[in-house]
């Protein structure tokens, strides 16, 4: 059924025209957040990094048992995620972005 709400172009063109360079999968605390609280992506949420992609490239974001229920653009490359994923915030070295994916760049395809 269409759902009744409405994404900007840039939404849109992340969601639907966008190359997708890479997938990062996360976990249920995560994916809650995402699609529940409209939140960002932090690192902490992060399990696993697929594919090869630098700051600014589009990834599908998937679940556990591995439906992408989200695009978004990210902050750091591929390499920088993988070496962060799992760390709290405050465990990130100095001058990485807290986000992966801010909440302004990421768009869920389903709330499921």
């Amino acid at each position: 059924m269409p759902r009744n709400r409405e994404l900007s172009a840039r939404k849109l063109w992340i969601a639907f025209a966008a190359h997708v360079a890479g997938t990062v999968v996360v976990d249920d605390g995560a994916r809650t957040a995402l699609t529940k609280r409209n939140t960002s992506l932090l690192h902490a949420g992060v399990i696993e990094v697929r594919g090869e992609f630098v700051a600014g490239d589009t990834v599908d974001v998937a679940g556990t048992d591995g439906i992408v229920f989200a695009r978004g653009m990210v902050g750091v490359d591929a390499v920088h995620a993988s070496a962060a994923a799992g760390r709290q915030s405050g465990d990130l070295p100095d001058g990485m972005l807290a986000e992966l994916i801010h909440r302004d760049d990421l768009v869920v395809l389903d709330d499921k």
